[in-house]
C-alpha cells in the first residue's frame, strides 16, 4: 500500500473569523512545514457536512510526459510476469535537510492570481537560484509541476520562489511506496471474507456494475481471468512505458479483493461483487510514486465517474495540515487536500491504508479529512502487528495473508502463488476489503452521499478488542452495512372478490417473504411465501374492502423494514333498482337490470367512471308503454343517461311511468 491517511472533519467556520484572517494571515507567502517541521499530533475531527462550492467546470488533468519525473541514471532489474526481468529506472529522490524523501530536482509552486505571468515567475525564480525553473505538468487545480535542476537544493530553490509575491506556496513533490509486507505466512483461502461476513451479505446484495471502484494503485493486469472485463476505465499518470498495465502486481491483488469476479467458478471473489473497477495508475513499475501522481488521479478518478476511491498507498512526507481556512477559500495550500475535498464533495468515498510501520504514526493520505482510514487485522480479528494504529484510524479490516488475483513473476505478492493467485498482508489488503463494503453499501442501501456511506460502515462495525484506541470504531462488517434491496411492491389485478400483489425480487440469497395486510377497519393477518416469489392473490374477500399490504424479505439471519403499505380494494358496490317496468345497463359492462335481466348490482373499483343508460318497454299488441321518467338517488335529473364516478358503494332508482293510448 502506498501510505496516507483519514478524517472527517469539521470544515465550517465563523464568518466573523474567516473575514478576520481573510484579512491578515492569507495574505502572507508560505513555506511547506514538511520541510522542517515534524507531523501534528495524531488528531481525530468529527464528521461535518459544510456548505462547499463546487466550480462549474471541473479541472483539466493533464498526462506526464516521458521526462516529467526524473529517473535514476542506473535502472534496477524488476521481475516480470510470466517470466524473465526488466529493467526499469525507478524515480530520483532525495532527501531534504528535514530527512524526507521527495523527488529529486522538482517542486510543486501555486501562483496567487490566476492572471500572474508564470514565465516571468520563474524567469525571476531561476535568477535567485532556483535552477532551470522550468515548468513541466499542471497538477491538481492550482499546482505546476516544475524542474529546478541546478538549484543547490531543494530548499534553495524554494525560498528562489517565495521571494516573488506572485507565488503563494512552493513545497517538494514528496514519494509514497506501496506497503504490503512480503514475508507473511500464506493463508491459502480468503478468511477474510468469512470475517467479515461477506457471503452472508452477498445474500442481500451483489452490487451493481453501475457502482465503479476508482483502484489508485501500480496498474491492473486487466488480462486477469477474475478480472477480465470489470475495468471500466483507466489512465496512467506515472509516464510508465508499460502504461496501466500491472508489472509489479501490487495493484492487481488490491483490485481482485475489492471487485474480482465473484461466483464464477474459479479463482477468488471481491468483496464488491458485480461493482466495476477504475484502473488509475498513480505507482509507476517499481511500486514508487509521487504526491503530484496522486492529486491527478483523485481528480480524473471524480470527474470520471468513481463512486469509491481506494489508495492503498501513503507517504510519512506529505500531511493535509487541517487549515479551515485551505477549506474555506481553496488557498492552494495543500494541494492533497484540495484533490480530496474535491472528491468527497462530489460524494466519492475515499478509503486509504494506514500504513505498516506498526506504530502510532499518521500516513498520508489516510489520516487526511474525509478519508476513511484502514488499520489491519489477522485472522484471530486482533491487529496485526506491523499496521499502524490510534484514535486517527477509523476502522480495521483483514489483512494479513489475504488471498488474492495476483501477477506470476512479478515483484509483489507472490506468498504462496497458486496459479494467478497469491497471498499477500498489510494494510494495503484491508483498505479493498472496506472500498468493495462502500461500493455494496451505496447500491444496495439507496445512499448517494459519501457521510451517509462512511457513516454506515462504522456504525455497523464489529467493537472487537482495541476499539476506541487502536482504531474509532471497529472492524468493518459487511452484512450489518449492507441493506435488503428495497420493495416496492404494487397492485396489479384487483376485482370484486380477491387483489393481487406484485413486485421484483432483487435479493440473491432470500429464505422467504412475508406479506402482511390490514383490513381497513377489520382484522389482519399475514402469510410466509417462499424464495423467488414475486406475486401473492389474496382472494375469497367480501366486495367492498379496503386493504393495506406490507411486505418484507428474509434470509436465514434477519429480514428487511417492512416496504411502504400499498392500498387495494374489491370495489365499491353500485346498486341499481327500478319502478315500473324498464331497462337499466351499465358502460363499463356488469349492470344489467330489468326486462328479465336481474343483475342489478356490480363492484366498481375507486375512480372507475360508470355511464348508466335507461330504457323504457312496451307491447305492440297492447297500447300500454312504460316511459323513463327520472332518476333517484345517487342519479339525478331527467336524462335517459346518468354518469357516476365510483368512490364508495352508491345506489340508483330509474323512475318509469305508464303511458297509454300513445307515447313510445
Amino acid at each position: 500500500m502506498l501510505t496516507l491517511s483519514s478524517k472527517f472533519c469539521a470544515r465550517a467556520v465563523t464568518a466573523a473569523a474567516a473575514l478576520l484572517f481573510a484579512g491578515s494571515a492569507l495574505a502572507a507567502r508560505e513555506v511547506d512545514p514538511d520541510m522542517d517541521l515534524p507531523d501534528p499530533a495524531p488528531t481525530k475531527p468529527p464528521l461535518e457536512t459544510r456548505p462547499v462550492k463546487i466550480p462549474a467546470n471541473p479541472p483539466e488533468v493533464a498526462l506526464p510526459g516521458p521526462d516529467t519525473y526524473p529517473r535514476a541514471a542506473q535502472p534496477i532489474d524488476v521481475p516480470m510476469p510470466g517470466g524473465g526481468m526488466a529493467q526499469v529506472r525507478p524515480l530520483k529522490t532525495v532527501l531534504t535537510l528535514a530527512k524526507r524523501e521527495a523527488l529529486a530536482d522538482r517542486l510543486i509552486v501555486v501562483f496567487r492570481k490566476p492572471e500572474t505571468d508564470e514565465s516571468a515567475a520563474h524567469t525571476r525564480a531561476s535568477k535567485f537560484g532556483a535552477g532551470i525553473a522550468k515548468p513541466l505538468l499542471k497538477v491538481g487545480r492550482k499546482g505546476v509541476l516544475v524542474d529546478v535542476s541546478g538549484a543547490a537544493s531543494l530548499e534553495d530553490a524554494a525560498r528562489a520562489y517565495l521571494s516573488d509575491p506572485e507565488v503563494q506556496y512552493a513545497s517538494p513533490d514528496w514519494v509514497m511506496h506501496k506497503q504490503e509486507i512480503p514475508n507473511d505466512p500464506s493463508f491459502g483461502s480468503q478468511w477474510g471474507m468469512t470475517t467479515i461476513q461477506a457471503s452472508q451479505a452477498w445474500n442481500r446484495t451483489h452490487g451493481s456494475p453501475g457502482v465503479r471502484i476508482a483502484v489508485l494503485d501500480t496498474g491492473i493486469n486487466e488480462l486477469h481471468a477474475d478480472l477480465a472485463g470489470k475495468v471500466v476505465a483507466r489512465r496512467d499518470f506515472t509516464g510508465s512505458g508499460s502504461g496501466t498495465d500491472d508489472i509489479d502486481g501490487h495493484g492487481t491483488h488490491v483490485a481482485g479483493i475489492a471487485a474480482a469476479s465473484t461466483n464464477n467458478a474459479a479463482g477468488v471473489a471481491g468483496v464488491g461483487y458485480d461493482s466495476s473497477l477504475m484502473n488509475v495508475k498513480v505507482l509507476d513499475d517499481s511500486g514508487s510514486g509521487s504526491v503530484s501522481m496522486l492529486y491527478n488521479g483523485i481528480y480524473w478518478a471524480t470527474d470520471n465517474g468513481a463512486h469509491v476511491i481506494n489508495m492503498s498507498l501513503g507517504s510519512d512526507e506529505q500531511d493535509c495540515s487541517t487549515s479551515w481556512w485551505e477549506d474555506l477559500f481553496d488557498v492552494g495550500r495543500n494541494e492533497l487536500r484540495d484533490s480530496i475535498n474535491y472528491a468527497f464533495d462530489r460524494n466519492v468515498v475515499l478509503v486509504a491504508a494506514a500504513g505498516n510501520n506498526g506504530a502510532d504514526q499518521q500516513q498520508w493520505p489516510g489520516a487526511c479529512p474525509n478519508v476513511l482510514s484502514v488499520a489491519n487485522t489477522n485472522s484471530a480479528d486482533m491487529r496485526s502487528g506491523s499496521s499502524n494504529f490510534g484514535t486517527w484510524v477509523d476502522v480495521a479490516a483483514p489483512g494479513a495473508g489475504i488471498f488474492s488475483t495476483a501477477v506470476p513473476g512479478a515483484s509483489s505478492c507472490q506468498n504462496g502463488l497458486m496459479g494467478a493467485f497469491a497471498n499477500c498482508s498489510g494494510t494495503s489488503m484491508a483498505s479493498p476489503h472496506v472500498a468493495g463494503i462502500a461500493a455494496l453499501v451505496r447500491s444496495s442501501c439507496g445512499m448517494t452521499r459519501a457521510n451517509d456511506i462512511v457513516n454506515r460502515i462504522t456504525s455497523t462495525a464489529n467493537a472487537i478488542a482495541g476499539t476506541g484506541t487502536l482504531w474509532q470504531f471497529g472492524r468493518v462488517n459487511a452484512l450489518n452495512a449492507v441493506c435488503f434491496p428495497a420493495l416496492a411492491p404494487r397492485i396489479t389485478a384487483e376485482n370484486s372478490t380477491s387483489i393481487q400483489l406484485g413486485w421484483s425480487d432483487r435479493t440473491p440469497g432470500e429464505t422467504h417473504f412475508e406479506v402482511f395486510w390490514q383490513i381497513v377497519g377489520g382484522a389482519a393477518a399475514s402469510v410466509i411465501l417462499p424464495a423467488n416469489s414475486t406475486s401473492f392473490l389474496h382472494s375469497g374477500l367480501s366486495t367492498g374492502l379496503d386493504v393495506d399490504y406490507f411486505v418484507r424479505v428474509c434470509d436465514a439471519l434477519g429480514c428487511s423494514d417492512w416496504s411502504n403499505p400499498v392500498h387495494g380494494n374489491t370495489g365499491s358496490s353500485l346498486k341499481v333498482s327500478l319502478s315500473g317496468a324498464g331497462k337499466v345497463t351499465s358502460s363499463p359492462a356488469g349492470i344489467n337490470c330489468g326486462g328479465g335481466a336481474s343483475d342489478c348490482n356490480e363492484a366498481y373499483l375507486p375512480g372507475t367512471i360508470v355511464r348508466l343508460t335507461a330504457r323504457g318497454s312496451g307491447n305492440i299488441n297492447k297500447p300500454v308503454y312504460w316511459l323513463f321518467d327520472h332518476w333517484d338517488g345517487a342519479c339525478a335529473g331527467q336524462g335517459y343517461v346518468c354518469t357516476l364516478t365510483m368512490s364508495a358503494a352508491r345506489s340508483a332508482k330509474a323512475v318509469f311511468v305508464r303511458e297509454t293510448n300513445g307515447g313510445l
